[in-house]
């Protein structure tokens, strides 16, 4: 569904502290969305997922793609 109401040239963004869970998503998006760097602007808060995460010294999975 994403796919069908994503405006031309949006941006969907995903995040996960799952390994596994990150690469299937990763091969089930390969073929329909083209896969971009991940840019967050220097002013956007983080969530309370990023903060925890960066609390503990880890980076979350990111994955930001574009429509194909």
């Amino acid at each position: 569904q994403c796919h069908r109401v994503l405006r031309p040239h949006g941006i969907l963004r995903m995040m996960t502290d799952d390994t596994a869970y990150f690469h299937e998503m990763v091969a089930l998006t390969n073929k329909t969305w083209q896969q971009i760097p991940w840019h967050s602007p220097p002013d956007q808060p983080l969530t309370a997922f990023e903060r925890r995460f960066e609390s503990q010294g880890q980076i979350p999975h990111r994955l930001a793609l574009r429509r194909a």
